[in-house]
């Protein structure tokens, strides 16, 4: 009984999180990018090719900028967006990353609840990009290779519906194939 009742809880945790994410947003994108590439150590800094990235990121979105950039505790995530952050002066917001997103979720409800914010980037990793996208969009799965940095994530609402989509920014990053690819299934 204790197990069925301990499913019963995780499952309404995740609808509730599932329909406070959807509810979060009616209007506007989340744009979704990795940190840029990184030198070696336990919280490195972004190397010479990252903070390239980071340019490019910038570059990418000057025309349409985030009024608002969430980056998780470490330093190559909040390197990655300082180009856009230092430039533009938009505010950045720290959430801690874990795999689910769901920590991610309740900082944005925090943060936007009784805002008009309709651009917003997020800079994740590869464990957190998925599970974030997955609480807007169930039905999809996402695949990131360690390899790849250059991809732009973009959920769109349009009437209370969110919908995907991907593009590429800065120098194209390959994996050991030679081909940048990442799965949706």
């Amino acid at each position: 009984m204790k197990v069925f009742a301990g499913i019963f809880i995780a499952f309404f945790l995740l609808m509730t999180l599932q329909g406070a994410a959807q509810k979060l947003f009616r209007k506007g994108s989340i744009y979704i990018v990795r940190h840029a590439e990184k030198e070696n150590g336990k919280d490195p800094e972004l190397s010479r090719e990252g903070l390239e990235r980071s340019e490019a990121l910038f570059m990418k979105m000057r025309k349409y900028p985030p009024q608002l950039i969430f980056v998780s505790q470490y330093r190559r995530t909040a390197m990655t967006a300082d180009s856009l952050r230092l430039k533009m002066n938009i505010d950045t917001v720290h959430y801690p990353a874990e795999d689910s997103g769901d920590s991610l979720v309740k900082v944005m409800q925090l943060k936007l609840k009784d805002t008009k914010v309709k651009r917003i980037l997020v800079i994740g990793h590869t464990n957190t990009i998925p599970a974030f996208i997955q609480h807007y969009i169930p039905d999809v799965s996402i695949v990131m290779p360690d390899e790849v940095y250059d991809d732009v994530f973009v959920i769109r609402f349009k009437k209370g519906k969110a919908y995907l989509y991907r593009s590429k920014y800065g120098k194209p990053s390959f994996v050991k194939d030679g081909k940048n690819t990442m799965m949706l299934q």
